[in-house]
């Protein structure tokens, strides 16, 4: 939950940012996102439509045989079902990971969920 009057007390206009943290204007960090609680049917739903994507993908003819490498994971995966976030291919199993930790409100970038994992930031570029 953000706390608009945390940004009056620091005397600064506030303004909405991205899509959950309050920033002042005067660039001072007002609130950080508060973490979400899911439901059992909202997980099921999120992953539900994840698993959508490797039946589109498969019905469209992207074979199964062929193997990507996942940017978050960093294994060999089939290809379908992959998708890409800003420069960077997940393979399923990754991108609903990253769906639901941006839910939970753990990870409002990839930059964040990838710097989660790896334990630091600017780890996991993609490989192109």
């Amino acid at each position: 939950m953000t706390r608009p009057h945390a940004a009056r007390r620091l005397g600064c206009r506030q303004r909405q940012r991205r899509r959950s943290s309050t920033v002042a204007a005067c660039g001072r960090s007002v609130a950080a996102p508060a973490a979400r609680y899911l439901t059992r049917e909202q997980f099921r739903a999120i992953t539900a439509v994840m698993r959508l994507f490797v039946e589109d993908d498969l019905a469209r003819g992207v074979s199964a045989r062929i193997r990507l490498r996942c940017d978050a994971c960093r294994h060999a995966r089939p290809a379908p079902g992959f998708i890409r976030y800003d420069g960077y291919r997940l393979c399923n199993l990754c991108a609903t990971d990253y769906e639901v930790a941006r839910a939970h409100g753990h990870a409002p970038t990839m930059e964040v969920y990838l710097s989660n994992l790896f334990g630091g930031p600017g780890d996991g570029r993609p490989a192109s």
